[in-house]
Formats: C-alpha cells, sequence, structure tokens
C-alpha cells in the first residue's frame, strides 16, 4: 500500500525530469533526496508516536519519564497542532490542502492525456492526440471528456475508507510492477536492437533544469502527506520504520531504471508525460521502427498507455482522503455533531475532489504542474516534518516525557534533524531562482 502512495503521478514525470537535468546530476540528486525522505518520513512516524504520548500526559494517562507508545494514527495536521498549537495546525493545513490540490491537479491532467491518446490511438488511427504538442480540437474534446471520465469513477471511491479498497489497491500495485517492466523492457531492447530514437546529449549535468528535475524527482518519492493512512493496514507496527525505508529504495529502483533507459532512448523527444512516447511504438526494429503495427505491439501500447489510468484510479481517491481527513480537522464540533461524522467527511472529500477536476479542465501541463506543486512540498517534505520533530522534542523534555520512540535512532539527533532542514531551506531557495530566474531574464 505504501509504494502505491509513492509510484504515483510524479513516476510519469521522472523521465522528463532527468532528461532536464541531465542523468548525472539527476541520479545524484535523487539518491541523496531518497536519504533525506527517509529521514524525514521516519520523523514522520516518531511525532505521531510522541504526539499520543504527550496527550496521554495530559490526560494522566502516563507518567513522566514512560516512552512513547508505537505509532496511533493521527493526521498530518492534528499532529501539528499538538506541538504547533492553532498557527502550526493551520500551517500544516494550507500547505498540505496546496500540495494535495496540487497533485490532484496532476493526476487529472496525466489522466486525462493519456486517456485522450489512448483513444485515438486505439479508435481513431487516422491522426494521434498529444495535448503538448499542438492537440486538434478533436483532441481536446477527448482530454475534456476524460476528465469527466475520472470524476465519475474516481469520486466515488473517493468516498470509501482505505480499507474498503484495500484488494484494490493490492490489484493495482501488481499492475504497476506489470508496466514499469514493460516501460523498462522496451526501451532497453530498442537501445540494443534499433538504437535510440533520438540520440540528443543526456549524461551530463544541466543546471539549468535543476528546477523542474529536483522539484519532480522530490513528488515522485513523496509519501509523507499520505503516511498515516497509507501504514494503518500494517498490523505489525513496530516495522513501520522497515515500511518507510523498503516503500523508498523500491520507488527509486523503478524510477531510476525506468527514469534513466527512457531518456537514453527517447533523448529530447521525451515527453512531460513519459508513457505518451509508446504511442508510435510498432515492434519493428527493436520497437519504434518505421512501418505497420505489430498486433503483439498493440498489447504493449495498451498496458503502457493505461497505466496513468489504472494508476490514477489508485491514488486519486486516496489523495482526496487524506486532504478530506485533514479539512474535517478544521470543522467545529457543533457543525459534525449535527450532520453526523460519515456526512461532514464526505463532504469534506468531496471538496478536495472537484477542485482539481476543474482545474484540469482548464490546464493540463504536467512539467508546469510538477514545479509549482513539488514548491510547496518543500513545506511537507521538509519544512514541516523536521520542524515538528524538533519542536516536539524540546515539550517532551518540558514535559519529562522521553522523547525517544521506536522509531528512533541516530537520524532522530537535534544535529542531524536541523542539518536535513537546513538541506531542504537550501535546495527550496535554489529551486525557486532557477525557477523563477528564466522568467525575469528571458
Amino acid at each position: 500500500m505504501t509504494v502505491n502512495f509513492i509510484i504515483g503521478i510524479g513516476s510519469f514525470g521522472v523521465p522528463y525530469a532527468i532528461y532536464a537535468g541531465g542523468v548525472g546530476l539527476s541520479s545524484l540528486t535523487l539518491c541523496v533526496c531518497v536519504g533525506m525522505l527517509i529521514a524525514t518520513g521516519i520523523y514522520v512516524l516518531e511525532v505521531m508516536s510522541r504526539a499520543t504520548a504527550y496527550l496521554e500526559y495530559g490526560a494522566r494517562n502516563i507518567q513522566a519519564g514512560d516512552t512513547p507508545k508505537q505509532y496511533v494514527k493521527m493526521d498530518y495536521a492534528a499532529v501539528a497542532a499538538v506541538f504547533g498549537g492553532k498557527w502550526g495546525q493551520a500551517l500544516a493545513q494550507i500547505a498540505l490542502a496546496l500540495y494535495c490540490y496540487g497533485i490532484l491537479w496532476a493526476y487529472v491532467a496525466s489522466c486525462a492525456s493519456a486517456l485522450a491518446s489512448a483513444s485515438f490511438q486505439f479508435f481513431i488511427r487516422s491522426e494521434t492526440c498529444d495535448i503538448y504538442n499542438q492537440p486538434s480540437g478533436d483532441c481536446w474534446f477527448a482530454y475534456y471528456c476524460s476528465v469527466l471520465a475520472l470524476a465519475v469513477v474516481g469520486i466515488p471511491l473517493a468516498l470509501l475508507e482505505v480499507a474498503e479498497q484495500w484488494h484494490l489497491q493490492m490489484a493495482l500495485t501488481a499492475y504497476r510492477f506489470l508496466a514499469f517492466a514493460v516501460m523498462f523492457v522496451t526501451c532497453a531492447v530498442n537501445l540494443m536492437i534499433g538504437g535510440p530514437v533520438n540520440s540528443a546529449p543526456i549524461w551530463g549535468f544541466k543546471i539549468s533544469g535543476f528546477a523542474v528535475m529536483f522539484t519532480s524527482l522530490a513528488i515522485a518519492q513523496t509519501m509523507h502527506y499520505n503516511l498515516a493512512s497509507a501504514v494503518t493496514p500494517v498490523r505489525n507496527k513496530s516495522r513501520l520504520r522497515l515500511v518507510v525505508v523498503f516503500a523508498e529504495l523500491t520507488a527509486l529502483f523503478f524510477n531510476m531504471a525506468v527514469g534513466i533507459v527512457c531518456v537514453a532512448n527517447f533523448g529530447a523527444r521525451t515527453e512531460p508525460l513519459a508513457v505518451l512516447n509508446w504511442a508510435t511504438y510498432t515492434g519493428r526494429a527493436g520497437g519504434w521502427g518505421a512501418g505497420a503495427t505489430l498486433w503483439w505491439a498493440y498489447i504493449v501500447q495498451a498496458i503502457v498507455a493505461f497505466f496513468p489510468v489504472l494508476n490514477v484510479m489508485s491514488n486519486f481517491p486516496l489523495v482526496c482522503i487524506t486532504l478530506g481527513n485533514n479539512t474535517h480537522t478544521f470543522l467545529p464540533q457543533s457543525v459534525v455533531a449535527r450532520f453526523g461524522s460519515r456526512g461532514t467527511h464526505a463532504v469534506c472529500r468531496l471538496l478536495a475532489a472537484l477542485p482539481p477536476l476543474c482545474l484540469g479542465f482548464a490546464f493540463g501541463r504536467l512539467d508546469m504542474i510538477f514545479t509549482v506543486t513539488g514548491l510547496v512540498g518543500f513545506a511537507l517534505v521538509y519544512f514541516l516534518p523536521c520542524g515538528i520533530a524538533l519542536a516536539s522534542e524540546r515539550l517532551m523534555r518540558a514535559a519529562k516525557l522521553d522523547p525517544w520512540t521506536p522509531y528512533s535512532g541516530w537520524y532522530s539527533h537535534r544535529l542531524v534533524v536541523s542539518a536535513v532542514l537546513l538541506f531542504g531551506v537550501i535546495a527550496f531557495i535554489f529551486s525557486v531562482v532557477d525557477a523563477v530566474a528564466p522568467q525575469i531574464f528571458k
């Protein structure tokens, strides 16, 4: 389940991000990011554990000096409220809302783009549909219809609880691995037999593409905002630290493998939504050779083309649940009592799902959405986990409670947490400058 939260829409933008930054810079950055993200992911587990102990101490259920228990589910904003008060809760909720809306917007854009492309690819073969490259009026119509189709399927799923979607999520996880394998194998075979589709230089360090590269790669490996929901089905809570490490490393392996081989194959023709490159797959001369498409190549096209669609069917409701549940914590108790917890939860999830669907109608350029959303994501991935971790340790010691949790380690030391926070601040500043400067001085 945790892998589902990571391997989402961000993974489809990894090849383009690697091309933007160059394989050398992107590989180095992704490895460093994963190390930092593992640390901040564990910080989230720590602060949830500390928050539980802190609240129980306030209710006189535990004594001074007791060690915090293992993870007890608390929403992101609720943890921020325990150690940061109303201002901490408000900042966490604003950052979470902006990031989740950006991710959901990207889900809508990727799903609609892929579905529109697939409809032309398999049913209207006289032309292709690529909204990133001079789309026709019919192509835009197919895109808008695809947004409506996502709404029809995605909204009912968002109203279900995570546990009620367990079997669906496991099936979609298996499909993810299949689709990634197909993408990797087809590109690798084409490189060995037919040669790259485009041989543009890709192996260097492109500092000018740092903002697109860093923010896109960060999105591709982020799970922090969904961590509370993702680890809920795990029965043995003592292994949650291993779950975080395994999920991040698994996503790193797939993103690196598929991203690098795609960029090596497509070069400058790498699409912002990578799966669109398979629209011209013929199965000939290694894969992308000239000639009529072979029958089995249509199967390959279908597996890859519908990858974003089925992926969004998995992740769209999960993110809506996360955002809706966190928004629900802000509702006055009188409102919840009047309309009921189930009804108010449903309204909050609808408020999470509807705006991104509307934004999807207006704009669908994934690379721009990734850049803006990734900049907001710094707050969720670096600033808040590290800030709350430092504040929670201080408050726990002030209450004479042991801040050490079942998930703590050498990385929990204040100096290490501060270093991770400093890394996030420096990367954020550099990304903002790199993203804004070309627009000012062009």
